[in-house]
């Protein structure tokens, strides 16, 4: 069996897609936990994001896949924001917000100004590993 990166792709989407279906469920269930309806968002942007990559593929929507990591990323953020809620932490949404005007900034630079696939790649995963690490610190206090 051949898997494909169309294929990976399809199926992670999927993946993000059914998990937010049963955060939500969780999250009608569970009412008085905050902070699910942040990870129930984060979770459904994070497989949008991920299904609009498969744009990429079709030409007349190929432009679509431009928004797909920003997508993902913004997911991140929100998984981070209801990691903070359900733990009855004040978060920084000014920091949040700086960070990932920061990863825009440096992710159209590489589309828009110096078309490089490596320069996204790097400034999704710098973003990605910032955004783990708050996540690993606020969860270790």
């Amino acid at each position: 069996m051949k898997f494909d990166i169309s294929t990976i792709v399809f199926f992670t989407s999927m993946m993000f897609l059914a998990l937010t279906l049963i955060l939500f469920v969780e999250y009608k269930i569970n009412k008085t936990d905050k902070g699910l309806g942040w990870w129930v968002v984060g979770t459904l942007m994070q497989g949008v994001g991920f299904f609009l990559m498969l744009a990429l593929t079709i030409r007349p929507i190929r432009m679509l896949s431009i928004f797909a990591n920003p997508i993902v990323c913004a997911g991140q953020i929100a998984i981070n924001i209801g990691i903070l809620r359900f733990l009855e932490r004040k978060e920084r949404i000014s920091t949040q917000i700086v960070i990932f005007a920061l990863f825009l900034a440096v992710y159209n630079y590489f589309i828009f100004i110096k078309l490089s696939i490596s320069g996204r790649t790097v400034a999704i995963s710098v973003f990605m590993i910032v955004n783990a690490i708050q996540i690993a610190v606020n969860l270790l206090r």
